[in-house]
């Protein structure tokens, strides 16, 4: 039997992990229109097995395909996504939000609360904020010394002890666990996911589950990567989907919300690697 064809496109990444002894891998279609014709742009080789950016040709939606299933990505993120050491194979490839130093985590985290406040309804600022995904918890920090209620919510574990050592509130699990919380559904006037959706298996899913979270009027606020129509500069192992403006735009409002701000904002050089990571932050809001 011949060896599978593999396309000619720019190798953005290649790495052998000792860790992981067999990559399975499955196939994704298109989150927009959910066709299943789209073209590689770009090629990960990781453990020998190459992995593809792939772009739709109706609507530009880029993401991994085929991709390795969530037990790989369950692993990643539990052992070795937080504190990585810098001779890690995956080390910028997987470990982004602990790189930054702590004083440029806690100024973002002050932008990033000041523009919800700039987009929340003026009769409930401060009100109650989740934050998704909160890592180190600055945005959390940053949302309580303004008097908001937060609360937090994570899938690895030693992010949620470290918030509750120092008085965050905080959850293990995930967002269809706190939607499927009666009490919590419709109390929040703010969700934050920052870097964040470009990780998730299932975006549409997620931002349904917001959705049902949030109260009438309620902000949505993303960061995440502005990736151009030839694929990212820098692409990342984790990131699952590449978003634009257009993309995550009509992802919001075919679940429901309302595109009120959507900016580029900053870029990430990486330093193992060539390329950089333009983001953007994108705020939309639950009709009343």
């Amino acid at each position: 039997m011949s060896a599978p064809v593999v396309p000619e496109v720019p190798v953005v990444f290649e790495a052998r992990v000792p860790w992981l002894d067999q990559l399975q891998l499955e196939r994704v279609p298109c989150l927009v229109c959910g066709g299943a014709d789209a073209q590689p742009v770009q090629r990960f080789v990781l453990n020998d097995q190459p992995l593809f950016t792939v772009r739709c040709p109706r609507d530009g939606m880029l993401w991994l395909d085929p991709r390795p299933v969530p037990a790989f990505y369950d692993l990643l993120y539990a052992e070795h996504y937080y504190g990585v050491p810098s001779d890690d194979p995956l080390f910028e490839q997987a470990s982004l939000p602990a790189q930054a130093p702590e004083p440029q985590k806690r100024q973002a985290a002050a932008w990033r609360m000041d523009e919800i406040e700039r987009y929340s309804l003026a009769s409930r600022a401060p009100g109650r904020l989740l934050e998704v995904g909160f890592g180190g918890g600055e945005v959390l920090e940053a949302a309580r010394s303004r008097g908001w209620d937060v609360l937090g919510l994570e899938t690895v574990a030693a992010c949620v002890t470290s918030a509750l050592a120092r008085g965050l509130p905080a959850r293990h699990g995930t967002l269809p666990d706190l939607a499927r919380d009666a009490q919590l559904v419709g109390t929040f006037d703010a969700v934050g996911m920052f870097s964040v959706l470009e990780h998730v298996l299932d975006p549409v899913t997620a931002l349904q589950e917001a959705w049902t979270l949030l109260r009438p009027g309620g902000v949505l606020a993303l960061r995440l990567p502005e990736t151009p129509p030839e694929g990212a500069p820098a692409s990342l192992i984790v990131h699952v989907y590449h978003f634009n403006k257009d993309t995550i735009a009509t992802l919001l409002r075919r679940c429901g919300f309302e595109v009120v701000h959507a900016e580029t904002a900053g870029i990430w050089r990486p330093t193992r690697y060539p390329g950089e990571l333009p983001h953007m932050n994108v705020l939309s809001r639950k009709p009343t």
